[in-house]
């Protein structure tokens, strides 16, 4: 099970009056336990949502505003005419809605393991899941980021078949000499098969582009200059690159050349590879021998097409 804090985004105020000792309740966020299944998760945002309806309303009628209903207890409300709903029903669900758009209530959702809360009580400053004192939930959101700027980053990584030859100057103007491009660094949630297909255009551009340099032209007779690579030229007319003609042009040079993508290598540690990647690109041989093996070892080949 995993805790997530929840920061509203302003403090509320709750009725806690009992036996005409009168007592009103700050209340700055709450936590939450949910497992590690993405639907339940999504359920859980919804509870949340819901939930910020709720302490909105009661936070109304705490504080003497123009409310629809009155409570009986920490279930049941009274509407207008006295007649009992549960907290739980649509009717309920609505006028929390209203009350909580109305003061603007919104919140910071944060993972945190409250194992490792030593030096933070967690107990004078909680009633239940609430959090009432405004120390702690700067405490817990303190230690929130701190274990989240603990957590590795994960990348994913697309392999060519073999790499690209390009001068320097392509990507970076003021270098000089060439570089090999071995494939691209990307987040994990990008490698599916739709953005596999962008990727794979983009190898295909790639090619076009060492074709031009290699050979001055393109086999239909395309060509560009070094200050814009984004336009090409057939015939003295300027075409984008991503008009229907440039991108079959790329589909060419990639099919002449037999470029595909190889491999597909999902959650790599930042620190794998930190030395041989530039502005996404993998630009070591190195790496990349390190990155097939990975990838046969995980059996990631991706089949996509040419």
């Amino acid at each position: 099970m995993k805790t997530l804090l929840v920061k509203f985004n302003r403090p509320l105020l709750i009725n806690e009056s009992r036996c005409e000792q009168f007592k009103m309740q700050p209340v700055y966020g709450a936590l939450f336990q949910n497992d590690e299944s993405d639907e339940d998760e999504n359920d859980l945002l919804e509870q949340i949502d819901s939930y910020l309806c709720y302490v909105a309303a009661v936070h109304e009628w705490s504080t003497f505003g123009d409310v629809e209903f009155s409570v009986l207890n920490n279930d049941i409300w009274l509407d207008k005419e006295g007649k009992p709903h549960s907290v739980y029903d649509k009717w309920a669900s609505e006028l929390g809605r209203k009350y909580k758009d109305k003061i603007g209530l919104d919140y910071t959702l944060y993972e945190i393991d409250l194992d490792e809360s030593d030096g933070v009580c967690l107990e004078c400053g909680r009633a239940g899941s609430l959090i009432t004192c405004g120390t702690l939930i700067d405490s817990l959101v303190r230690l929130a980021k701190e274990q989240a700027a603990r957590v590795e980053k994960q990348y994913g990584v697309i392999l060519f078949n073999r790499p690209i030859w390009l001068p320097k100057e392509e990507f970076w103007p003021d270098e000089d000499g060439y570089c090999q491009i071995f494939g691209l660094v990307l987040r994990p949630d990008e490698i599916d098969r739709e953005d596999l297909k962008t990727y794979n255009t983009y190898l295909g551009y790639l090619a076009m582009c060492e074709e031009y340099r290699l050979a001055g032209t393109t086999p239909s007779g395309f060509s560009s200059d070094k200050e814009n690579p984004t336009i090409w030229y057939k015939n003295g007319i300027d075409y984008f690159v991503k008009s229907n003609l440039v991108e079959e042009e790329c589909r060419l040079c990639q099919k002449k050349h037999n470029l595909k993508l190889h491999a597909a290598v999902v959650t790599v540690p930042e620190k794998d590879i930190m030395e041989g990647v530039r502005d996404e690109m993998i630009v070591s041989q190195e790496l990349y021998d390190s990155l097939l093996v990975a990838a046969a070892n995980a059996n990631h080949e991706t089949g996509c097409p040419e």
